[in-house]
């Protein structure tokens, strides 16, 4: 009888683990880790059903996959600590499948300790087991789609205009005026709460230029299309309104047959802040705005072709300055307590808010929380846009 359980518990096991496998996100080494020790800990279990009658070997098999589960389970309570201390359970929910696995060995330890008679049915049961065993670990090594690594660029073409996009991992980040944020706005920026971003991104490594707006909506509503005596398509596009940038992005979406959006004001800071690669600087990429961004102390009143400055840690340009930059969202004050995904979208917005500060800003409009809104119809030369899409 112990020997059938046993057989069913370590099914169990390869199953559990080889659809880990599968779910966890192959996003730079650590999802790797994850997903390669999750992948051995089935495979293990499968080499454990071959060996039915060598206890001694299921024994050891056992007990290394116990070690193998508890080293995931670490990880993963390390890596999510955030999402743990908020008890959001849909999230934390997979941790359940090595918890689930661990107990399951155990059982099939104390199983194997019991000297029974072998029952003739096994055999059935055993070629049962091999064959659902071995289909988990098919899907183990199939692994789902391979996720780009965080900081990864995607180029995009429309006609003769190319564009870059900058991958972003989830995660999460202490949005608004934190610490390092001097200066900030009392009634825009604050309180400083905790944002969990669960799908992975992509943004624009730059602002949207007038070479690509003129490409997708055949004209160029930019005030200022010379730089240093000379036309220059690379500006970023400037004196368009809200509603302007919705038809940019779903034009740009039928030509591309990829669905491109504006940025979420959480994923535009998360981005701007460099992510889980963050440094925890003022700036997007650097403590000193000068490195990194065209504002009013270096931009001669005049905006700068994209991408001349310092990157930030996602290689990303122009987080600050050049020009302020619009998100999806309506503005509203922040609240404290945490944001999952947030985008507001409230009814008929009366502003919507644009990030990042202009190539007329000072240091303190440009910093990282730093906040603007405008009506949906407001359009300025010192207003441009950054473009978005879902992994």
């Amino acid at each position: 009888m112990w020997q059938r359980k046993q057989t069913i518990y370590l099914l169990v096991v390869t199953l559990l683990m080889g659809s880990l496998a599968a779910y966890v996100p192959k996003n730079g080494i650590e999802g790797n880790i994850l997903s390669s020790v999750a992948g051995v800990t089935a495979l293990f279990s499968f080499i454990t059903i071959f060996f039915f009658k060598n206890r001694a070997l299921q024994k050891t098999l056992c007990k290394f996959g116990i070690v193998l589960i508890i080293a995931w389970l670490a990880y993963y309570c390390y890596n999510s600590y955030y999402v743990y201390w908020h008890g959001r359970f849909y999230i934390w929910a997979p941790s359940l499948i090595p918890i689930v696995a661990f107990v399951v060995y155990l059982l099939a330890i104390k199983g194997i300790k019991h000297d029974e008679n072998l029952i003739k049915s096994m055999d059935r049961i055993r070629t049962i087991a091999i064959l659902m065993a071995a289909s988990a670990a098919m899907l183990t090594s199939c692994g789902g789609a391979e996720e780009p690594n965080e900081g990864d660029a995607k180029s995009f073409k429309v006609g003769d205009a190319k564009f870059d996009m900058v991958y972003v991992a989830p995660g999460n980040f202490r949005m608004g005026a934190t610490s390092e944020q001097d200066g900030f706005d009392s009634f825009t920026e604050l309180p400083a709460h905790d944002v969990q971003i669960t799908k992975g991104y992509w943004i624009g490594k730059t602002e949207v230029t007038q070479k690509l707006w003129n490409e997708v909506m055949g004209n160029n509503p930019s005030d200022i299309k010379q730089y240093d005596g000379k036309d220059d398509p690379t500006l970023p596009v400037m004196n368009i309104t809200w509603s302007d940038a919705q038809k940019f992005v779903k034009k740009l979406s039928e030509k591309t047959g990829e669905k491109f959006r504006l940025p979420t004001e959480a994923e535009w800071e998360y981005a701007a802040r460099g992510a889980a690669k963050t440094h925890s600087h003022m700036y997007s990429g650097s403590k000193y705005l000068d490195n990194v961004a065209c504002y009013r102390a270096t931009s001669n009143g005049t905006p700068h072709p994209v991408g001349q400055y310092m990157p930030n840690e996602l290689d990303m340009r122009d987080m600050n300055g050049n020009v302020s930059e619009w998100v999806e969202d309506n503005f509203e004050k922040y609240r404290d307590t945490l944001e999952i995904d947030p985008v507001v979208k409230s009814g008929d917005a009366i502003a919507h808010v644009a990030r990042g500060g202009s190539f007329i800003s000072t240091t303190t409009e440009c910093r990282t929380a730093s906040r603007e809104n405008y009506g949906p119809e407001f359009k300025a030369v010192t207003v441009g846009l950054r473009i978005a899409k879902d992994k």
